[in-house]
């Protein structure tokens, strides 16, 4: 859209507010990249940090649009289980896709996408636990509610520890579900064969870690 001249979103910029603009964009772009999460929780740890000492500091215009973005792409761990449940399914399929081409053409299959030994529960509960957790929990101390008081005109703002609940409770729910048990929240097209290995009980923590941290 930005090169498209017949749209010319950008035609009244001169050349420096031009590369400024599409730096900013690429920036925010990037802000999905997993390799950039543990310099995100470093900023949001030092601004909480400031913003203790003073509650009208201000975040900064861009690590914010890069931390909504970013936020809004990891968002599905903190939706309502039933839509939550759903959304692991949807993004497990896709993994299990590509792992299935892989196979097919001779290929390693990549880390978390092999269906025959993958966990499905198992890839839930390690990115709550060391992506979307520590994210959103830094993100809730940052932006803790804002109470009225007395003849303040300003809106209450709300903090995000509803969310960070929601996200807590899904986490939760994962510690006595199965591959099966999360199968049942499939709502669309045909089921799922689970493998045998993964009904009664997912894979260890050390297995499912191990495969973890490689794709990271």
């Amino acid at each position: 859209v930005m090169v498209d001249r017949d749209i010319g979103i950008l035609d009244g910029l001169d050349s420096g507010e031009y590369y400024q603009f599409r730096g900013s964009v690429s920036k925010i772009i990037l802000a999905t990249d997993i390799s950039k999460h543990k310099d995100y929780l470093g900023d949001l740890q030092a601004f909480a940090a400031r913003r203790a000492e003073d509650p009208a500091v201000e975040m900064d215009k861009q690590l914010a649009m890069e931390l909504m973005v970013n936020c809004a792409d990891i968002s599905n761990v903190i939706k309502p289980a039933a839509v939550a449940r759903r959304w692991a399914l949807r993004v497990t399929d896709e993994f299990f896709v590509q792992g299935d081409a892989e196979r097919a053409m001779g290929m390693d299959v990549s880390p978390s996408c092999n269906r025959l030994v993958t966990s499905r529960v198992k890839l839930q509960t390690g990115f709550i636990d060391h992506l979307a957790a520590p994210l959103f929990t830094l993100l809730a101390a940052a932006f803790p509610p804002v109470r009225n008081e007395p003849g303040e005109t300003q809106p209450p703002r709300e903090g995000l520890d509803a969310l960070v609940a929601q996200l807590r409770h899904n986490r939760a729910s994962y510690d006595h579900c199965t591959d099966l048990d999360l199968e049942k929240a499939r709502d669309w097209g045909e089921r799922v064969v689970v493998p045998s290995s993964l009904r009664s009980e997912s894979l260890s923590s050390g297995q499912d870690m191990g495969s973890f941290s490689r794709q990271l």
